[in-house]
Order: C-alpha cells, then structure tokens, then sequence
C-alpha cells in the first residue's frame, strides 16, 4: 500500500543555495574574463605599429590602390579565361608541337584513352 506523507503534498526544504551562488559567481568570472580579453584584443588591435612590425618604413602602394573599372576588368578576365577553356585550338608553342584545345575536347580525348569500353559516346550539354 502506498506511503503517506503527513503535513501536505509539498517538498519541506528549499533549493540549497549555496551551488547556486558558486553558479553565478563563476559564470559571472568566466563572462568578465571573455570580454575582457575582447576589450583587450580589440585596443590592441588598433595600435599595431606597422613600422615597428615590418622593421622599417613601408612600402604601400601607390595611389588609387582601387580598381577604377572593376566589373569590366573582370568581365574582360572572365572573356580570356572561357576563351581559353572553349575556344578554338591554337599552338602555345609550336616549335615545341604544344597546342591547347578546347575542354569539352580534351575530356573527350582522355575518356577514350580511359575508357573500357570499345564504343564511346560523349553527350554534351547545351
């Protein structure tokens, strides 16, 4: 049969408060510490002494460091650089017999060379 507790259905002692105390305190140390260090960090940061650093005057680049025309410079890379992967073949040196070709045509060239099979049959996306 079950137990009754006399005096009501409720605990007689508190939560002790002794390891909740400890609790906030040493949170508390650790929080302070940690933004502490950032405070610390951050004022540091912004008194680096380049100079000092390197050994000697600096040698920055000249002005305007920005790139005037940034979209096109990289529209204009971009151009050279699918140029190159799909354009037409051309000799890169041709008293050394290289040339470069395509990508789409190397893949090709190097899938036969590894292929098991006798047939193969490339299928290029649009």
């Amino acid at each position: 049969m079950a137990e009754r507790h006399r005096g009501g259905g409720y605990e007689r002692k508190d939560v002790p408060m002794r390891p909740l105390v400890l609790f906030v305190i040493v949170f508390s140390l650790v929080l302070g510490a940690i933004l502490g260090g950032f405070v610390l960090l951050n004022r540091t940061a912004f008194d680096y002494d380049m100079e000092r650093a390197v050994g000697g005057p600096v040698d920055y680049p000249p002005e305007p460091r920005l790139q005037p025309a940034q979209t096109q410079e990289l529209e204009i890379y971009l151009d050279r650089q699918r140029d190159l992967l799909y354009g037409e073949p051309r000799w890169m040196d041709a008293s050394a017999n290289r040339a470069t070709i395509p990508i789409t045509e190397a893949m090709v060239l190097v899938a036969r060379q590894y292929s098991t099979t006798e047939t193969f049959r490339l299928e290029t996306a649009p």
